[in-house]
Formats: structure tokens, C-alpha cells, sequence
């Protein structure tokens, strides 16, 4: 929907973001992502319901990008 709000196509999966194998993390990518779009200021840690932990990494990679 932010895409076509700008007028664009998204031609690949927005929810791949290069992390993990195939859709491995897609679910956890696309919560992040979505928390990130309602959030009303920047927060330091991903939201408690969101299993971030479970990628294996430290810091979030949507942040950097």
C-alpha cells in the first residue's frame, strides 16, 4: 500500500530483506516492518510480541535500511 500510495510497483517481496534462507524470517520481517510503519517515534528494541530473537541476530536489520 506505501507503494502504490507513491504511485510505484513493488516488483519483488518488500518482506525480503536478505536475512535467513528463502521466507525463513519473512513473518518476522513483515511484523517489524509493519510496527515500524505505526510507530509514532523511533524505539530502540523490536515490539515484546514480535520473536526477533529467533533470527539470531543483535540488531535489527530493518533499521539500516
Amino acid at each position: 500500500m506505501l507503494y502504490a500510495d507513491e504511485g510505484l510497483t513493488l516488483e519483488d517481496d518488500a518482506y525480503d530483506i536478505g536475512i535467513g534462507e528463502g521466507d525463513e524470517f519473512r513473518d518476522v520481517v513483515k511484523q517489524l516492518f509493519n510496527a515500524m510503519v505505526q510507530m509514532r517515534e523511533p524505539q530502540e528494541r523490536p515490539p515484546r510480541d514480535v520473536k526477533f530473537s529467533h533470527t539470531g541476530l543483535t540488531s535489527c536489520p530493518l533499521d539500516k535500511r
